[in-house]
């Protein structure tokens, strides 16, 4: 059974992977080469993992995205689409997010879509200082939580940063979905 937590829309859904899940999707993700963004931080790719070494870790994280999908379109009644979501970002000490709101880009999505209606995060490590999702103007700051995931609207009332990573590692996928209207 899901749990979930919801704060002015802003939803959290404990325990999305169980621990065991998360230390064979790190594992997984520490045998495959990161590359450099441009912000010094790393990303990779779930489906770069080599399926021969660890056959479950893409079919076993497509299946909880599958969940994350169909919990976001449970709560915001419209089907939806998204872009990359198997991209993972290894986020550098000292690293920190600006306060924005995801849909503030007249740019289409990644994948082309035309809008970012909502903004998803899967923490898939804690062991870090920093680093906090803050939703400053609705007063809601998330500790992340290795195997959770936080779902909200990508609109203006939901503006939110990221704190300075002080240390650790911080690992979390990210996507934005786009409402299917039909």
């Amino acid at each position: 059974m899901i749990k979930k937590t919801v704060f002015d829309k802003v939803h959290i859904i404990h325990n999305l992977f169980s621990k065991e899940e998360l230390s064979e999707i790190r594992l997984a993700l520490e045998q495959v080469k990161w590359q450099e963004d441009q912000n010094g931080n790393h990303i990779v790719q779930v489906e770069s993992v080599d399926s021969s070494i660890f056959p479950h870790v893409i079919d076993a994280y497509n299946s909880k995205v599958s969940i994350l999908k169909s919990e976001i379109e449970k709560d915001f009644f419209y089907s939806v689409g998204s872009e990359n979501h198997s991209a993972v970002v290894r986020y550098r000490e000292g690293w920190a997010l600006h306060s924005h709101v995801d849909s503030w880009s007249n740019l289409k999505t990644f994948s082309g879509y035309p809008s970012r209606d909502v903004s998803s995060l899967i923490y898939l490590t804690d062991d870090f200082k920093g680093g906090k999702l803050v939703f400053n103007e609705l007063k809601i700051e998330i500790e992340p939580i290795a195997g959770s995931a936080v779902y909200f609207p990508s609109d203006e009332k939901h503006i939110h940063e990221v704190t300075e990573l002080i240390s650790g590692n911080r690992w979390v996928s990210t996507c934005f979905w786009h409402l299917i209207k039909e």
